[in-house]
């Protein structure tokens, strides 16, 4: 034999399992690490008082008005459909 056909068979166990190696380190041990690390830290982003953007009125207003607008577009598209007198009543109050 020569010598790298036994480089190779004495380290073929350790080339075999290096991905498994890396995926259960990657896949378990790493997000476990970081849980650690982060219960260290005060990371409340669902907290009110801390968060600028409960208190701003004009969080996506014009994302708010073009889903409006999108909403009443379809159902003046709609509406020619609509025979039911009552119902047509009952959308023109929306």
């Amino acid at each position: 034999m020569s010598k790298l056909s036994k480089w190779v068979d004495r380290k073929s166990g350790y080339i075999l399992t290096f991905p498994l190696v890396l995926i259960i380190v990657l896949f378990s041990i790493l997000p476990i690490l970081l849980t650690l690390q982060y219960s260290f830290f005060d990371m409340q982003l669902n907290d009110r008082s801390r968060n600028d953007t409960y208190l701003k009125p004009y969080v996506n207003l014009s994302l708010n008005q073009e889903t409006i607008d999108y909403l009443h577009f379809y159902l003046n598209y709609d509406m020619g459909y609509v025979q039911n007198e009552e119902t047509i009543a009952k959308i023109d109050e929306i």
